[in-house]
């Protein structure tokens, strides 16, 4: 009776665990940077890009500029559902111009990654999220931006 309900439990667990559509750990999305090359220098392209992502639909604004690197504002998202409801999530994107290696003042290399916050409710504070990876986000802002700039 014994080595039938040991059998009776192997078989249950192998056929409750199923296939598995989706592996346990997400792919590793450190190094999907969004970037594009222009035939614009580097200073030249900086500034369009300012007026590109200050465009609907994007609408951002730069809050810091430091050496071809702009750090936009905020945007809001709808986040993931959680317990009954949406989170709230928003995202800003720090957008990296660095001049072209063989043509340093007539090129530029463009580079787009974004960092996203989460909140339960409106009434919380906004935390760091580096667990959520929005790769398609950023995607988007290089989108918009290399279809602003030509």
């Amino acid at each position: 009776m014994i080595r039938f309900a040991t059998i009776a439990l192997a078989l249950t667990l192998m056929l409750c665990s199923g296939c598995m559509s989706e592996p346990l750990t997400p792919p590793d999305t450190r190094f999907n940077v969004n970037q594009a090359q222009f035939d614009v220098p580097p200073k030249e392209l900086v500034e369009k890009v300012k007026a590109a992502i200050a465009q609907p639909p994007l609408n951002l604004s730069v809050e810091s500029q430091d050496h071809g690197v702009l750090l936009s504002s905020y945007k809001q998202y709808e986040g993931e559902f959680h317990i009954a409801r949406h989170w709230k999530e928003q995202t800003r994107y720090r957008i990296e111009i660095s001049p072209d290696w063989d043509n340093p003042t007539g090129k530029a290399k463009l580079a787009v990654t974004e960092q996203t916050q989460q909140r339960r409710t409106d009434n919380q504070k906004w935390e760091d999220a580096p667990e959520l990876q929005r790769p398609e986000r950023a995607k988007e802002v290089l989108d918009q931006i290399v279809k602003n700039v030509k």
